[in-house]
């Protein structure tokens, strides 16, 4: 399930006042455009949230098959209806950390997760590890995720939706979406359901479990808590895997330090400096009249950013930037996956040992955002041990 970024970030709203449509927008652009719902559905989603309004069952009923299986059937829903946008709560919002500790803690959510997902209990309603145990297993075909923009740590929340969002199925020619949206209002987040096309009546209602992914690989890995992908399509080199990855290492390792270093530092001391930075609190803390703040790079004399720095073979003495925040490569040793990456690199690679990558003595590592084809290809080569 691809993460959704929540901006949470809005200007803050009082509850107490009454919001208006334009201050609703005016919040909540970001998250409307981001989600891609078409403005057609603005005013009856500010509507809806505004009255906390649970419509859908006006427009969907479930119906469990034969089989045990359930699907969601539409009643006839018209894609240029500006109302056909619908609110869906969530069931159970969390942290992995915890999910545990909540299930053996409360009843109501330990007997309402194992009737979602289907899990006999035989009108156990005690939580009990066993029990606690198959939910933790299976809660992964139901988990949704998303994350607070501004975090700088990005943690993420995870949560399931209630009985009818999450009993809609599957299918990669889907006619609905649905996203989580932070309502600033209340401070709540909801999933958000709106038509792709027009759904006739009695027709299956259906989303992508991996929308926005096109990689028929990566389309396999993400929808691996429902479909088993092919090992075989997994399989891969060092030399064709992640290789923009690599080279951005090695361009960094082969840059040419400063090429004319400065003979003499009392040269470059001065009493007063152009100070460049991105950093907030270094804005708000350096306040010492021997400085001033540019907004141009160009123009500064000290340049104090959060990016990784990478063209120090310009920094001469004939450069106007004099200090900089960082020294050469730190990136390599300070990033944890950068520096994994390095060692993997220099060392020996075959592709189909599942237990070393580069050297023994450097354990099992895996970039995700690069090495997530080959994490899962080992993961499911380990499972058949």
């Amino acid at each position: 399930m691809a993460e959704n970024y929540v901006d949470n970030n809005e200007p803050p709203v009082d509850k107490d006042t009454p919001l208006t449509f334009e201050s609703f927008v005016e919040t909540h652009k970001p998250q409307l455009l981001s989600l891609g719902i078409p403005n057609l559905f603005w005013y009856s989603l500010f509507v809806k949230l505004n009255e906390e309004r649970f419509d859908a069952g006006s427009s969907f009923m479930m119906h469990q098959l034969e089989g045990g299986d359930w699907e969601v059937l539409a009643v006839k829903i018209d894609s240029s209806n500006p109302n056909c946008v619908y609110l869906v709560d969530h069931a159970w919002t969390y942290e992995i950390p915890f999910a545990r500790d909540q299930l053996m803690q409360h009843k109501g959510l330990f007997t309402r997760m194992l009737d979602l997902m289907e899990i006999d209990h035989e009108g156990v309603v005690e939580p009990n590890e066993q029990l606690v145990d198959r939910i933790l297993d299976r809660m992964w075909q139901y988990n949704q995720t998303y994350s607070f923009s501004h975090e700088i740590e990005d943690e993420p929340l995870w949560y399931v939706m209630d009985e009818f969002g999450s009993r809609i199925q599957h299918n990669s020619d889907p006619n609905i979406k649905i996203g989580p949206f932070h309502f600033a209002k209340n401070k709540t987040v909801y999933s958000v359901l709106w038509p792709l096309r027009d759904i006739e009546n009695n027709e299956e209602v259906v989303r992508d479990y991996a929308y926005g992914v096109t990689d028929p690989i990566m389309r396999q890995i993400k929808l691996m808590p429902w479909y088993q992908p092919e090992l075989a399509e997994l399989t891969h080199s060092l030399d064709g895997f992640a290789a923009d990855y690599n080279e951005d290492i090695m361009l960094r390792i082969d840059t040419p330090l400063v090429s004319q270093p400065y003979e003499d530092l009392k040269a470059i001391y001065k009493s007063h400096y152009t100070v460049f930075t991105d950093i907030v609190l270094v804005s708000d803390s350096l306040t010492l009249e021997n400085f001033s703040f540019v907004d141009d790079k160009d123009k500064a004399e000290i340049l104090w950013v959060s990016d990784h720095y990478r063209k120090f073979d310009e920094l001469t003495p004939e450069s106007h930037i004099l200090f900089i925040n960082q020294f050469p490569f730190e990136d390599l040793y300070t990033c944890k996956h950068f520096m994994s990456t390095l060692i993997i690199s220099h060392g020996k690679f075959d592709a189909s040992d599942i237990h070393t990558r580069g050297y023994s003595w450097l354990p099992l590592t895996f970039e995700l955002n690069y090495d997530l084809k080959l994490f899962i290809r080992c993961f499911l080569k380990r499972q058949e041990m």
